[in-house]
């Protein structure tokens, strides 16, 4: 369980700390304020940075990871 979260600079949230969470947290707003972008980071992080996770968020939104060919 996440006692507390820091987001830095992941989409539109430049600086989000929630320094104690509980077991149970509601997240609430207007739309386009980054209630998705804090479940996508806690998604990242809960998966380790898996790369197929990161994938699998940015298929759902329509874009995809530009790899960069020298």
């Amino acid at each position: 369980m996440l006692k507390s979260l820091y987001i830095n600079n992941y989409r539109n949230l430049k600086q989000l700390k929630i320094n104690s969470l509980g077991n149970i947290n509601l997240i609430t707003g207007k739309n386009n304020p980054g209630k998705s972008s804090i479940l996508e980071a806690i998604a990242i992080y809960a998966s380790g940075a898996n790369m197929q996770i990161v994938n699998e968020l940015l298929k759902e939104r329509g874009e995809s990871l530009k790899s960069s060919v020298n």
